[in-house]
């Protein structure tokens, strides 16, 4: 079962009420929509929850501890009732492919020409997925524009189209 944002959300409010953190705290333990940014971040830059918190979310360093205990109880309350999210999909794709390097290669094959608009707005996560879909024939174009890179707060890095001639070199690129 694929877990939508609201899905996510309440499970991890319940993984926080099974840790009794909303009730062995003076303070208000944040909510299942609030980590629900932090583990997605982690999922979608590779970082650690520790680092998330430290970079992104300092309000919450007091209980990065607990926050990692919701973030493990999460997980295991997902595979428990054989779920994912959409972060998921995402990172178990992308291990597929580095894990299974005939299925990296089949889908490599599969798609002979690969076109990605808002570039600017991938993360780190989907970027290597593109990568890997991409790597026999490099056939990839991206549409973008630096300037409007509106989704930080879930990964996006416009480094992915500012380095793009970096990462595929020889491309051409146009400007509008």
């Amino acid at each position: 079962t694929i877990l939508d944002r609201d899905d996510s959300n309440h499970l991890i409010d319940s993984v926080i009420d099974d840790l009794g953190y909303n009730k062995k705290n003076s303070y208000r333990f944040p909510k299942g929509k609030a980590l629900g940014g932090v583990f997605g971040l982690a999922h979608a830059t590779g970082y650690s929850v520790e680092e998330i918190i430290e970079e992104s979310y300092d309000k919450f360093t007091a209980i990065t501890d607990e926050i990692g205990d919701v973030w493990r109880g999460y997980e295991i309350r997902k595979q428990e009732l054989n779920t994912m999210d959409f972060d998921d999909l995402l990172l178990h794709w992308f291990k597929l492919l580095n894990d299974f390097p005939d299925l990296k290669r089949y889908y490599g094959e599969a798609f002979d020409h690969i076109l990605v608009d808002e570039y600017q707005d991938t993360n780190p996560l989907q970027a290597n997925i593109i990568d890997d879909l991409a790597h026999l024939h490099k056939n990839l174009t991206v549409v973008g524009d630096d300037a409007q890179s509106i989704y930080r707060f879930r990964g996006a890095d416009c480094r992915h189209i500012l380095d793009f001639p970096q990462r595929y070199e020889g491309c051409q690129i146009h400007y509008l």
